[in-house]
């Protein structure tokens, strides 16, 4: 039996279940709401909304581009769970916004237990620094070698290399992936509508 959601005031969040596994996670209902797997936590989150989906589109078009040209095709990702789960880190299947898989997506099947290369975050309204600093963070103790966090209210994009080291790029400033995507390179106004 699901225990009743405590809501996190400051992301939105709603906790569905403690000492959680994968297998409660792949027991959630198909509904309007995204799960994820933090830490033995099952979260439930609202879906995103319009803004966040052509903000996810127009940085999926880029990388997608990317990727075509250098033979990286099918690597790009929406929404696709990845199980970081480990000792350290307990039960976690994440999800990032968009991501690109270090190889081609693979038919149905479990979650990838490979990190992506890049992991990108949208910021929803609801969602604090502080949370998603700290998923940022997960990402690359999972071992993701970049993690994108776009914040769409102040057009800004926080680039993570390392769990203390970021930089905020704003509007006039050039993404570039790297040694991760070497050669790639989005104008941040690029990725908001």
């Amino acid at each position: 039996m699901v225990a009743q959601p405590l809501t996190i005031v400051s992301s939105g969040i709603e906790i569905i279940r403690l000492n959680a596994t994968l297998q409660d996670l792949a027991n959630t209902p198909n509904d309007e709401y995204r799960y994820e797997l933090l830490k033995g936590v099952l979260f439930r989150m609202p879906s995103p909304k319009e803004h966040h989906g052509a903000i996810c589109v127009l940085i999926s078009t880029e990388l997608a581009i990317y990727c075509k040209a250098h033979g990286m095709r099918g690597q790009v990702v929406d929404n696709a769970g990845y199980d970081f789960s480990s000792p350290t880190l307990g039960a976690t299947v994440l999800g990032p916004d968009v991501a690109v898989s270090a190889s081609p997506a693979k038919s149905y099947g479990p979650y990838s237990k490979t990190p992506p290369l890049l992991a990108v975050e949208v910021a929803s309204p609801s969602d604090s620094h502080l949370y998603l600093t700290d998923k940022a963070q997960l990402y690359l103790a999972a071992g993701v070698s970049l993690v994108w966090v776009v914040w769409p209210d102040t057009q800004t994009v926080d680039v993570w290399t390392a769990p203390t080291t970021f930089v905020t790029l704003t509007p006039q400033d050039t993404l570039n992936g790297g040694t991760v995507l070497p050669g790639l390179a989005i104008l941040v106004a690029d990725i908001f509508p």
